[in-house]
């Protein structure tokens, strides 16, 4: 029976990971499509501002080249696109959690630091932030004021890789037995469950409090190479 369970909770993970890489590479197409569409918006108006520009610089009207100027630099688009970090499934799911954030109106920094090659696989590390990133969504979803926000940090050295994660929050996630009770469905949280377990594969640890309206989530990881004494 335990083996079964344990089956279904791993068949059940694998899915959310395939659900959640599906809608990075649909919101990814977003994005490229996005900037394909800004970029060549942005070149046909570059060439009316060079017009305009090559008339005042030939009219030898400096004062008035330098108001326009100032004017178009106030109408500039945000730069949108991001590199958190030189590797490139970290950086893909985090760009595509700040999205979501952006959409919501929800504060996102991020620092990370962390190599191009990893000391902890790939998948199960982007499962990790995944988890830990979309259970933070959810629970700003709900606040209101002050105005949510969601802080990520990263960094690894000495084969150590370190997550912390923190959000606001309305109120503290009940738990029972020293785990998150669910606030979608009856039962556990698959979400930190999941990174729990992953955190005790790589002779980790996974540490969840609540404090005044934020929740921290942190999480340490061992490459494949140590193992702590």
């Amino acid at each position: 029976a335990m083996d079964s369970i344990r089956h279904q909770t791993e068949l059940t993970e694998q899915t959310a990971r395939q659900e959640m890489m599906l809608a990075m590479q649909q919101t990814q197409y977003q994005q490229l499509t996005r900037h394909i569409a800004s970029t060549r918006e942005a070149r046909h108006d570059l060439r009316q501002h060079l017009n305009i520009i090559d008339q005042y610089l030939q009219n030898g009207d400096q004062e008035a080249l330098n108001d326009y100027i100032s004017q178009y630099r106030k109408y500039l688009p945000p730069d949108t696109q991001h590199t958190y970090c030189k590797n490139y499934a970290v950086n893909t799911i985090v760009c595509y959690y700040a999205e979501e954030a952006r959409r919501e109106q929800i504060a996102f920094e991020v620092d990370l630091r962390i190599p191009e090659k990893l000391s902890v696989p790939e998948p199960e590390l982007c499962a990790v932030i995944g988890n830990l990133l979309e259970n933070a969504l959810d629970a700003c979803r709900d606040v209101r004021k002050p105005k949510p926000f969601i802080h990520v940090r990263m960094k690894e050295e000495d084969n150590q890789l370190i997550l912390a994660i923190d959000n606001t929050c309305v109120k503290e996630p009940a738990e029972q037995d020293g785990r998150f009770l669910s606030s979608k469905h009856e039962g556990f949280g698959t979400g930190t469950s999941s990174v729990q377990n992953t955190a005790e594969r790589y002779h980790g640890m996974a540490q969840f409090r609540c404090v005044n309206g934020v929740f921290y989530a942190s999480v340490l990881l061992y490459g494949n190479e140590k193992t702590p004494q």
